[in-house]
């Protein structure tokens, strides 16, 4: 997802594989956009992502992970957005589950995200 050239660009993976770290957040924990993060959604539906203290490198987000991120509010849980985006596109909870944790995972590792 981490763009590392200056000011190139680099879709998010939303990949099925396990992420080896330990995550320090739960299914009841929720997620927020840091403040030091600027974003907004594209007319093509993509999310542009991007930290204030690093303006050479920004994230290009798309897809179902598009779709995820702009759930993200301070409000819900990370349970409660997978069962939004479950029944919004009809999606296999087990299977979504983990891309969705996976996701978070890498939210976490490039500091994008807050979790309470």
């Amino acid at each position: 997802m981490a763009a590392r050239q200056a000011t190139q660009k680099k879709k998010s993976k939303f990949s099925t594989e396990e992420n080896t770290k330990e995550t320090q957040f739960s299914v009841d924990d929720i997620p927020s956009i840091r403040r030091e993060v600027l974003w907004r959604k594209n007319k093509d539906g993509t999310v542009a992502v991007m930290k204030i203290d690093d303006d050479q490198y920004f994230y290009q987000i798309d897809g179902l992970a598009a779709q995820i991120w702009l759930q993200i509010d301070s409000k819900k849980s990370i349970a409660k957005i997978k069962d939004i985006m479950v029944n919004k596109f009809k999606l296999p909870p087990g299977k979504f589950k983990k891309d969705l944790w996976v996701f978070f995972q890498e939210l976490q590792k490039e500091q994008l995200v807050l979790f309470t």
